[in-house]
């Protein structure tokens, strides 16, 4: 069964979770990652190196591949920088969502509506306090 999309509606699912994702997963989450991640860290003081303005909380607590995996990136010290969460989020968001399959376009699709509005709901209670 193709795990990529969701069977009771066919709709595409974010990320793979069969076997072979998670195989590859931690094919490049593996020992020699988690090593170069501690020496990242280590080397930035546990200081963002992204600093996005307005954003940046200046703690590192995660790191980003400079140039993602899915792009030939590598798990070496000099591929990977220190990150705070929220400048991490955001290049994540802004390199189109993170996980994605080869030759996956780096926008976002076009939004569907998924919310069906009834018409009239009738009165709707009061919800100030008394």
């Amino acid at each position: 069964m193709d795990t990529s999309t969701l069977p009771a509606t066919g709709d595409l699912m974010a990320w793979k979770n069969d076997q072979e994702a998670r195989r590859r997963s931690n094919q490049n989450y593996d020992a020699t990652y988690r090593k170069n991640r501690a020496e990242r860290m280590r080397l930035a003081q546990w200081r963002c190196e992204i600093r996005t303005p307005g954003i940046c909380i200046g703690a590192a607590s995660e790191c980003d591949h400079i140039i993602a995996v899915i792009d030939g990136g590598g798990p070496g010290v000099d591929n990977l920088r220190a990150a705070c969460k929220p400048c991490h989020k955001a290049r994540t968001a802004q390199q189109g969502g993170g996980y994605r399959t080869p030759g996956q376009p780096l926008v976002d699709p076009e939004p569907r509506p998924s919310t069906q509005w009834g018409g009239d709901l009738g009165p709707q209670p009061s919800r100030r306090r008394q």
